[in-house]
């Protein structure tokens, strides 16, 4: 049976960077990075409800699709979430049967705050300042999600994928 695989987190915490990882490690599999069906250039993003629900559309189509398939093992999904009900939206819309795991990427506050700075991309340093707010709000609400919480704080993003996959029971 197919695995469906969310991997959550706060921006920053790695999640598009491990999800890549397990992707390419894992035959016949496929990812799907939420904000791909969100990105809306260089403007700021609308997070008005016409938006989310186009998003929420958008994801459970594709992720759909890569079910309806049936040539994917695994299908990995990354994205925030950071709240219950996303996940149970997401998980109501789908149409075949699977496997599900929901891992959560965590760490501390600073070395979140560190990652975000240290990115290397075109926001200014009010920008970053905003993000790591979110990203902080974000983390406090992941912390109590009934999920399988990951810290990757101290830990390369080798090891997080190899972690994750030895959860799967596939390393």
């Amino acid at each position: 049976m197919t695995k469906l695989v969310f991997i959550g987190g706060p921006m920053g915490v790695g999640k598009s960077t491990i999800t890549q990882a397990l992707c390419s490690k894992f035959s016949h599999s496929v990812m799907l990075d939420g904000d791909w069906c969100w990105f809306q250039g260089d403007k700021e993003w609308d997070f008005s409800t016409t938006n989310k629900k186009m998003v929420l559309e958008n994801i459970t189509f594709l992720l759909n699709s890569f079910l309806k398939t049936k040539s994917f093992d695994f299908i990995f999904f990354c994205w925030v979430l950071h709240e219950k009900n996303i996940e149970q939206e997401i998980l109501s819309r789908l149409n075949r049967p699977f496997d599900f795991y929901h891992f959560s990427l965590i760490c501390e506050e600073k070395v979140l705050k560190n990652r975000i700075l240290n990115r290397q991309n075109l926001l200014t340093q009010q920008q970053k300042e905003e993000q790591i707010k979110r990203a902080l709000q974000r983390l406090k609400q992941i912390e109590t999600l009934d999920t399988i919480k990951i810290n990757t704080s101290f830990q390369t993003f080798q090891e997080t994928t190899l972690e994750i996959g030895e959860r799967l029971n596939e390393f």
